[in-house]
């Protein structure tokens, strides 16, 4: 009785299929098998990543900024919405707290 080779993962085109081609990257770092890294791709979609976080946070502490000057300068106006925007600007899952204490992990 013959046995399967291992699977092997071949190289897909980082232009021509990004799903595929990040799944295959990611078996190919589990693997440590360097020989299908795609590296100059693989190197920007970092660095492309870190600018999504960075405009992210900034983008929040915008948000929470604006909402806590309208709170301070215009109290009759305060409303539960104002309330829940800078909690969650605050404290949520894409909040600014969060984006700076705790970067999302790979698998995020």
């Amino acid at each position: 009785m013959q046995t399967a080779p291992p699977q092997t993962v071949e190289p897909v085109g980082y232009e021509l299929d990004l799903a595929l081609w990040s799944e295959t990257q990611a078996q190919a770092l589990e693997r440590r098998d360097a020989s299908l890294l795609d590296w100059e791709n693989l190197a920007e979609e970092i660095r492309a990543m870190s600018r999504s976080d960075r405009r992210a946070i900034k983008s929040n502490l915008k948000l929470l900024l604006i909402h806590l000057f309208k709170w301070a300068l215009q109290p009759e106006r305060r409303s539960t919405s104002w309330k829940l925007t800078i909690r969650n600007s605050r404290h949520g899952d894409s909040g600014v707290a969060c984006g700076i204490a705790q970067p999302p992990a790979v698998s995020d």
